[in-house]
């Protein structure tokens, strides 16, 4: 093997992609996952990551092959005799790479591997990019994003938390301790619950309003889990939780005064050792006058007049 190969060592490839209002978020899910990115639109790390966790991550490249020189890969590649059948060789653009080097590098590897390409349906899909100089070749792993199908729930409310949300939160929270007790102390209709416990996380709820309570307790149920959540009032419970994940009631969906929501954000400290809260203001400054810290924060900004805030704390 070319000594000019060890550039780049990571055995994967983790391709990240997101809406512009989703940056920020992204990011931040990407930090608490990862410990860091490569860049906001991929991540090269020898860390083993289940891609159906975020809703950001589209696929895993397993990477077979990285050198400097195309040639390279393609004389190794030769030596190692690949077999796949029905395959498909996909260019994914980081570096800026002109269309014929592209096509005709896809082409090279191409006829390398022993076995039908396919025209469509492929069983085995590689990836072909370069990053920083250096051509990456690798077996692809799609997301499933079986969370898709989570969106559509027995009972639904228009300003609950869009799932995609909820699992990016969810990873913000956990870090990639699984181990962890976790509180939704508003839970509203349960996407936080349905989403940590899809991952097997250990995460209860609470939910004051009767009505709410009931369709949560139907949506887990619907989903295959157990509906456990009771009506309660956070501000009596006496547990103590790891994380505790707070969607902060607002005004457009809640009678809640600023005073009753100071009140839930002081009890998020006291029943929790880091909280990640939710709000439809900036409410930083009131936060820290709670005493939490805060370690961490990002804006989903959905329209000129929507915004969501995401503060992590300890």
């Amino acid at each position: 093997m070319n000594d000019s190969v060890i550039k780049l060592t990571p055995k994967f490839l983790y391709l990240i992609s997101h809406r512009r209002e989703f940056a920020e978020l992204s990011a931040m899910e990407m930090r608490y996952i990862f410990g860091e990115t490569s860049n906001s639109n991929y991540h090269l790390t020898d860390q083993l990551v289940n891609i159906s966790r975020s809703p950001f991550i589209k696929g895993r490249v397993t990477i077979l092959y990285s050198n400097e020189s195309i040639n390279t890969i393609e004389k190794m590649m030769i030596e190692d005799k690949l077999t796949y059948n029905n395959y498909k060789i996909h260019f994914t653009e980081f570096d800026k790479v002109p269309y014929q080097i592209r096509l005709d590098s896809m082409r090279a590897l191409g006829f390398t591997i022993n076995g039908d390409f396919a025209i469509k349906d492929p069983d085995v899909e590689f990836i072909l990019t370069k990053i920083d100089g250096v051509w990456i070749f690798g077996i692809l792993q799609h997301n499933p994003n079986n969370w898709l199908e989570r969106r559509q729930k027995p009972y639904n409310y228009s300003h609950a938390l869009d799932v995609k949300l909820a699992k990016a939160i969810i990873n913000i929270a956990i870090n990639n301790n699984f181990d962890l007790k976790v509180i939704d102390p508003c839970c509203g209709i349960g996407t936080i619950l349905i989403e940590g416990r899809t991952i097997g996380i250990d995460i209860f709820g609470y939910e004051i309003n009767p009505l709410v309570k009931h369709h949560c307790n139907l949506n887990l149920k619907h989903f295959g889990f157990k509906p456990n959540v009771p009506k309660m009032d956070m501000l009596k419970t006496t547990e103590h939780f790891d994380v505790a994940i707070l969607d902060l009631p607002y005004g457009q969906s809640s009678k809640i005064t600023r005073e009753e929501q100071i009140a839930l954000i002081r009890k998020t400290k006291e029943i929790s050792d880091k909280s990640v809260i939710i709000t439809m203001d900036d409410m930083r400054d009131i936060i820290l006058n709670t005493g939490l810290r805060i370690i961490d924060s990002c804006k989903i900004k959905k329209s000129n007049t929507f915004s969501r805030y995401i503060t992590v704390c300890i």
